[in-house]
């Protein structure tokens, strides 16, 4: 069972035009295996528009990044 609060992060992805794929654990529960996890695994097309919605969606939600890094940083693909 897909926890709720996965869902709608799914959801919130999808209206905001995200392009994106989930792996991992919840992946595995979409597909009809239930398996425990805490966490959402997100591969992200690695276009700056893309990852700027992105970015400026998780700051809409109340996200907060804990390693040191701004939206332009994360965007650009010379800064990583």
């Amino acid at each position: 069972m897909i926890a709720a609060v996965f869902i709608e992060f799914l959801r919130q992805l999808n209206l905001g035009g995200i392009r994106y794929l989930v792996a991992g654990g919840v992946a595995v529960n979409i597909h009809g295996v239930e398996r425990l996890t805490g966490d959402i695994d997100l591969i992200l097309e690695t276009s700056r528009a893309n990852l700027e919605r992105f970015w400026d969606l998780l700051s809409e939600i109340g996200f907060q990044c804990r390693v040191p890094i701004v939206r332009e940083q994360f965007a650009d693909s010379k800064a990583w």
